[in-house]
């Protein structure tokens, strides 16, 4: 064994035990179970969180085909509509329901926006809602038509403006559509024509997020089709009038992407957003435009920062600038933090600037939405798939404000233990594990938390073939336990 290989041994030999130590690393023990919340629906439908509120009491408000409530610990909030939770089809006609955005009214009434399935002759048709919650979970009869208002297209998010008034937007076909209500559900006439706003964008447009400058101008992000998927942002005036001042026009189209998951428009007119967060076969993305939509060059370099080994989901900027990432690499929940103005990774934030959480120990989980808590402590919610075949199960982690290590509340006696050899290894690595009645799945991967490999093992005895790795450090993953390797 040469000298530096030596060396890396040894380190690993530190590094494990400090990491057999830090199973929890970054989860808030405090949360649900240890950190951790799996919805209990189990009615074998398909269930995630696109978006979560939390609420002054720290409560936390959850929105996908159901809306849900937890309280502080994480434990599901039995005062909150039927034990805790409320399937949104319940509240319409539609053959299914999937709330997409939730806000939170200072009066602690619920705004959830979303997309409708209706049945029209002998086929399916997509339309829109907006619906308001009492702070019971009931619907309240005196917004819109009896609670709710209903639309020809697909809502993919709601913002709730200082004076009462409502925003939601979304993408129909050709066209943006940007609507404002008043506060009793009303059309609010004073927005675009009659309240609605209808901007022209080539195909297939989808809206990744919207937020609110201090002067009242509305900044929105998505994706568009015009022979090739491209980025597109959009900023408007209070009254509805797209703002020349970006662009030229009030609408630019950045870059070419394959997917856009989030767009944040910042105080100062500056917008972040992510681009190729798909899968995990390339690196994703974070850009950032100035207020006139060039690209901002003092951000990563000539405004972009890639991220390597995260398929990024959502992204919230902190007061001082940093950005919070979360995303997943395949399998597991992970959450990174950038430095401010895009100067790298932030090493100091969890594992040399990353956080994994293998939630459920199941095949895939994928978070959408992240946020922060005026303490620090950060939320990311989706969801979690047993297996490829099987339904989607709606899930939440809590951690703590910079990843720092939790104490394990149960002993490391009672998770799986995993022998790996050699140790340094060549071509093939030997596993041992006890056998485990629930089954399980290795998976292999690099030190930033990109799945390798993975494949079934229940137990006893298997064998890796590493031929083609190059040499490096390696994590295996087990039931909840964790082994490090080095490949020679």
């Amino acid at each position: 064994m040469n000298r530096s290989l030596l060396l890396l041994f040894v380190g690993l030999l530190i590094q494990n035990a400090a990491f057999s130590q830090t199973i929890n690393r970054g989860l808030d023990l405090s949360f649900g179970n240890q950190g951790i919340v799996i919805d209990s629906y189990a009615d074998g439908h398909f269930h995630s969180y696109s978006d979560v509120v939390l609420q002054p009491d720290g409560k936390i408000i959850g929105v996908g085909d159901y809306v849900a409530r937890y309280k502080i610990d994480g434990h599901i909030d039995s005062s909150f509509a039927d034990s805790g939770l409320v399937a949104l089809n319940s509240f319409t006609d539609s053959l299914s329901v999937y709330g997409s955005s939730v806000a939170l009214q200072s009066d602690g009434k619920i705004l959830i926006c979303g997309i409708t399935s209706i049945w029209v002759v002998n086929h399916t048709e997509e339309g829109g809602f907006l619906l308001r919650l009492k702070p019971d979970g009931s619907l309240d009869s005196a917004f819109g038509n009896n609670g709710k208002v209903l639309f020809c297209c697909g809502y993919q998010h709601v913002l709730l403006q200082p004076d009462g008034n409502i925003l939601v937007a979304g993408g129909s076909g050709a066209s943006i559509i940007l609507h404002r209500f008043k506060p009793d559900g009303s059309y609010d006439s004073s927005f675009g024509v009659n309240g609605y706003v209808e901007t022209i964008n080539h195909n297939k447009n989808s809206v990744a997020n919207m937020g609110l400058l201090p002067d009242g101008r509305i900044a929105l992000g998505g994706a568009t089709t015009n022979g090739v998927i491209a980025v597109f942002a959009a900023r408007y005036k209070p009254d509805g009038t797209l703002d020349s001042s970006l662009g030229g026009t009030g609408l630019i189209y950045p870059t070419r992407t394959i997917y856009i998951s989030d767009f944040r428009p910042m105080a100062d007119g500056k917008m972040v957003f992510e681009i190729g967060g798909f899968n995990t076969s390339s690196d994703a993305e974070v850009h950032r435009l100035k207020a006139d939509g060039s690209y901002d060059s003092s951000f990563g370099v000539n405004g972009i920062l890639p991220v390597p080994g995260l398929a990024i989901q959502a992204l919230w900027i902190m007061s001082d600038g940093r950005i919070l990432c979360g995303g997943y690499n395949d399998s597991d929940y992970v959450l990174c933090r950038l430095k401010p103005d895009g100067q790298g990774i932030d090493s100091s934030f969890g594992i040399h600037g990353f956080i994994s959480t293998d939630v459920a120990h199941w095949y895939r989980e994928r978070p959408n939405t992240i946020e922060l808590q005026p303490d620090g402590r950060i939320i990311l919610a989706g969801d979690s798939r047993a297996d490829m075949n099987a339904n989607p199960r709606a899930s939440m982690v809590r951690y703590n404000a910079d990843a720092n290590v939790s104490v394990p509340a149960s002993p490391l006696a009672e998770r799986p233990v995993i022998r790996l050899y050699p140790n340094p290894a060549g071509n093939t690595l030997f596993i041992e594990a006890p056998s485990y009645s629930q089954g399980g799945v290795i998976k292999l991967c690099n030190i930033i938390g990109r799945l390798l490999l993975s494949k079934p093992f229940d137990g006893g005895r298997t064998t890796l073939n590493i031929t083609d790795l190059p040499a490096g450090l390696y994590i295996l993953h087990w039931q909840g336990a964790a082994q490090k390797f080095i490949k020679e």
